[in-house]
């Protein structure tokens, strides 16, 4: 892979031996295709965008990079490293994060300014932080078999994966809300878990351990509004992940 020159501080590299922006293509509709590479010391892992109760979710800042109109982290599939409350949701070794660019000028350079909060853990799991700065050139056009592989990895329907008779309850409860979640599938393995989410900053959801009997699988989440916002149900998304295996299911009916 061709890589940035930019690295991570050793200030900050307790356990990531390195980040960079690999350069990508231009997709048929103008977007830019790059990926975020983070290199992990041997023994240590990262997380995914939900990192389970025990951990943090990374966070990524792009809002000083120069003609982005925006830009998405397509997340490949992740791993769970140990078993009930103490398990993480995450990569080891290394990962490549996909980005999505749309530019402001389609025929002009972008340079991407990233600062990153992220955790890593070995033993334990501390935070770290580091910044980068790549130009991806107006007529890039490479496509890195690693970064195809990650865009591959992503999300399926649960369709796709056989699964079935998805059911979402919410209701109201003391402290804010429950969603209990169920599902069957004969595709996936005992280890599998029901991570729900909902993408806003005012609302924070406890997923509980994931029990399975026979082919059934169901957990039942906390859900805390910090204000008065209403919870919309479409909002709400339904991961069931299995070993790199990740099915996404949008919505709770």
């Amino acid at each position: 892979m061709l890589l940035s020159s930019a690295i991570v501080s050793p200030a900050f590299a307790d356990g990531l031996k390195s980040a960079a922006i690999l350069n990508g293509w231009i997709a048929s509709d103008g977007t830019r295709v790059a990926g975020l590479v983070l290199e992990l010391e041997d023994g240590w892992k990262t997380y995914w965008r939900s990192p389970g109760a025990s951990g943090f979710p990374p966070q990524f800042d792009f809002s000083a990079s120069q003609n982005v109109e925006n830009i998405s982290i397509e997340w490949p599939a992740p791993n769970i490293f140990g078993s009930d409350e103490f398990a993480t949701i995450g990569y080891e070794k290394s990962v490549v994060l996909p980005l999505l660019i749309s530019p402001k000028v389609a025929d002009q350079d972008i340079q991407i300014s990233l600062s990153a909060d992220i955790g890593v853990c070995e033993d334990i799991c501390i935070p770290t932080s580091f910044t980068l700065s790549q130009d991806i050139p107006a007529k890039t056009n490479s496509r890195p078999s690693a970064l195809m592989a990650s865009l591959a990895n992503g999300p399926w329907s649960v369709d796709d994966l056989g699964i079935q008779d998805i059911t979402c309850d919410l209701s109201a409860d003391p402290n804010g809300f429950l969603v209990a979640i169920s599902a069957r599938s004969q595709n996936l393995n005992p280890n599998t878990r029901i991570i729900v989410e909902y993408p806003s900053a005012d609302v924070w959801v406890n997923n509980g351990l994931t029990s399975r009997k026979n082919a059934k699988f169901q957990m039942q989440a906390d859900v805390f509004v910090d204000t008065t916002i209403a919870l919309a149900r479409d909002r709400f998304i339904i991961n069931l992940l299995s070993d790199g295996v990740w099915a996404q299911y949008n919505g709770c009916d």
